[in-house]
């Protein structure tokens, strides 16, 4: 089926910085059969107003105001619904699209029909409007995305670079919000493991501000853990054991993290204490055999009971000898 509308969706939430210039990008593309889906979750500053102004001035341009900030996957659902296209593409309100995005994916997309999710490479754009750097993939065959989810291992394409079909995001629940900052990822990795093609365009077609509080910021300067907590729910899943939130999840490895510090510190005491056990033995101090005996069992209770006898003595001829 060939595409021939779009619907482009952008959220916002006080960005009154960069949104006109995000939006100035969409109204310059060179296909011009869409409608831009504006969502505005619950601004305070001036975000509402400046879209509303835009939107009086182009009908393509529709603005969905939420009364109270349903976050980041609940109001994409919300324009999701509304959304007339049977096609979607996703754009933050802080990057830019190059002029020919949409015609390029929609290019590609009519080209290559297996293809259902599509994201392209982009230059990061600093505050001071320089570009520096260029994303990667390692997306690099329409079959590469699957195989790395299989193997439990979420690799996240830029969202804000993506276009998708509807259609298989409405059927397997659309974003999860138990997933934000990373509800994207997570999106991709369920689609992926039901079998829809995801791919990535080698054309630099978007610009994607880096600022202090960018989305794409909070998710590089926390990449190793969301990477982590997105694989920790697929094994979750895998077991059919509930999916818990990012917050708790780095709650749960800090606790874990403690935990394994205090099993290192007991196994190198115990160690110590086991070392000091034969020398007791062989200098026949009997009190302080008796205390590392008790402070071994309090340590490692189930591994000193399962301490080979013969080899005590095989260290205590050991050290007679020698």
């Amino acid at each position: 089926m060939r595409i021939k509308f779009i619907s482009i969706i952008i959220p916002v939430w006080n960005d009154e910085r960069f949104i006109l210039d995000s939006i100035q990008s969409v109204l310059n593309q060179t296909f011009k059969n869409f409608e831009l889906i504006i969502i505005n979750n619950a601004s305070t500053d001036n975000t509402l107003r400046l879209i509303q102004e835009k939107a009086n001035l182009d009908k393509r341009i529709k603005v969905l105001s939420l009364k109270k900030n349903l976050g980041m996957a609940n109001a994409l659902n919300e324009a999701i619904k509304y959304s007339k296209g049977e096609y979607i593409a996703r754009m933050d309100s802080d990057d830019l699209m190059y002029e020919n995005r949409i015609e390029e994916q929609v290019k590609y997309m009519n080209n290559n029909e297996d293809v259902e999710v599509l994201s392209c490479l982009g230059t990061y754009l600093g505050v001071n409007g320089n570009n520096f750097g260029v994303t990667s993939t390692e997306i690099i065959n329409h079959q590469s995305f699957k195989h790395l989810i299989r193997n439990n291992k979420p690799i996240g394409l830029l969202h804000s670079g993506t276009i998708f079909k509807k259609k298989i995001v409405q059927e397997i629940g659309g974003y999860n919000k138990i997933f934000w900052p990373a509800e994207d990822i997570d999106l991709w990795n369920r689609l992926a493991l039901k079998g829809h093609v995801i791919y990535v365009q080698k054309k630099i077609l978007m610009k994607y501000r880096i600022h202090e509080n960018s989305i794409i910021t909070s998710k590089f300067l926390d990449s190793y853990n969301i990477y982590k907590w997105v694989k920790y729910c697929l094994v979750c899943k895998n077991m059919n054991k509930p999916e818990i939130g990012y917050a708790d999840f780095i709650d749960y490895q800090k606790k874990k993290n403690i935990f394994i510090k205090i099993n290192n510190l007991r196994k190198l005491y115990y160690s110590f204490y086991l070392r000091k056990l034969i020398l007791y033995i062989l200098n026949k101090n009997f009190l302080k055999l008796l205390i590392s005996i008790f402070l071994l069992i309090l340590l490692r209770p189930f591994k000193f009971f399962n301490i080979p006898i013969k080899r005590l003595y095989k260290y205590s001829y050991l050290r007679k000898k020698y």
